[in-house]
């Protein structure tokens, strides 16, 4: 007889938490309502979305900042030097991923940064903005790599290259990069 008892003494005892429950969510969901009427307007506007960020590789330590235009007019200054680098990807390496480029803010000129073997380049990276930090490196250009870089790419746009000359170019061995 007690467990008749007891069990209909339970039942109704969850009777009464589940309308409790019910009644307490139906009060939370008055007061939301309530304290959202009441801000003002101008709260009431939806933040816009923060832009998706890929970062690869090492996370970025905060190395000197350096301007691809100054890179490029001055590299044998930042030879062997650990800097940072942002700005627009202009060109990449389809093939492999392994480089993408960042232009200058003038439009002239443009710095590769060379991310393997660390991690490939995002195959969706062309047009965004990018920082990366890395070692510089010069490396030399011959002219028959130069001519093939010059109709395939445009990481040598602007830069006049003679026939028969080699070509001296700074590039970027990649430690991490942001993508946004």
């Amino acid at each position: 007889m007690r467990s008749a008892k007891s069990s209909r003494f339970g039942s109704l005892a969850l009777v009464v938490a589940l309308c409790s429950l019910s009644v307490a969510c139906q009060q939370e969901k008055k007061s939301v309502a309530q304290a959202s009427s009441e801000q003002p307007a101008s709260k009431k506007q939806v933040e816009p979305a923060a832009k998706a960020k890929t970062a690869l590789g090492m996370k970025l330590a905060g190395a000197a900042e350096v301007s691809v235009a100054d890179l490029l007019a001055r590299p044998r200054d930042f030879a062997g030097k650990v800097v940072r680098v942002s700005g627009k990807i202009e060109d990449f390496c389809h093939h492999k991923r392994a480089w993408f480029g960042i232009s200058a803010k003038s439009g002239q000129g443009m710095v590769r940064v060379f991310t393997m073997p660390r991690f490939q380049t995002p195959a969706d990276c062309q047009g965004k903005q990018a920082v990366a930090e890395g070692k510089v490196e010069l490396i030399t250009i011959s002219a028959e790599q130069a001519a093939h870089f010059a109709q395939d790419h445009k990481f040598l746009q602007g830069i006049k290259v003679e026939a028969g000359q080699d070509i001296v170019r700074p590039i970027i061995r990649a430690f991490g990069a942001e993508f946004i």
